[in-house]
């Protein structure tokens, strides 16, 4: 296609608006970006067999989603969560499967009467003795806040999935700070 911008013509293969930004992706393999566009202008672009690409609106989904999940695992590693005794532990993935691991090997014992001594640590911390019923406590107490934030991801996934325009998506805000 065609597109002429200005009096200059650019043999493309997609032109893409993105913000205020214009990219031509020409036929040679290279591109052309302009910066400062505002939509008003857009028509200042002239199209000879062709038209703005639009992104699938399911890829903006999926991103988006994406976006969300990723956002999620940010968030779990900057957010350790205060215990009752006012030291902080982590809540990442990794450490919940840990914790998990932890949980169950001292049961496993306990249920077999073998001598397990049940350690954990507070971030940044080397681990200390815990008993199996407050490590329990501290586990469960993990559960309900990341579980709140999950559901809170999975909010926004259905959200998303319902949108029908990429403006209705890019209005979605991903806060995972607004989660109580």
């Amino acid at each position: 296609m065609k597109v002429t911008f200005c009096g200059t013509n650019y043999e493309c293969l997609k032109a893409e608006y993105n913000g205020d930004k214009v990219t031509l992706y020409l036929e040679n393999d290279s591109k052309v970006e302009f910066y400062n566009i505002k939509e008003k202008d857009l028509n200042k672009f002239v199209f000879e067999s062709g038209e703005w690409y639009q992104e699938p609106i399911e890829n903006l989904k999926l991103e988006k989603i994406s976006l969300s999940k990723s956002a999620l695992e940010s968030y779990l590693q900057s957010h350790p969560i205060q215990w009752t005794d006012g030291r902080f532990y982590s809540i990442t993935r990794e450490k919940q499967q840990q914790l998990t691991s932890k949980l169950f090997a001292a049961s496993a014992a306990k249920q077999d009467s073998t001598e397990y001594e049940l350690k954990w640590n507070s971030t940044g911390e080397e681990c200390v003795v815990w008993t199996l019923e407050e490590l329990f406590k501290l586990a469960f107490y993990i559960d309900s806040h990341v579980t709140a934030l999950v559901s809170y991801q999975q909010a926004l996934e259905k959200q998303i999935n319902a949108c029908q325009t990429a403006e209705e998506i890019e209005s979605i805000v991903i806060d995972y700070d607004s989660v109580k």
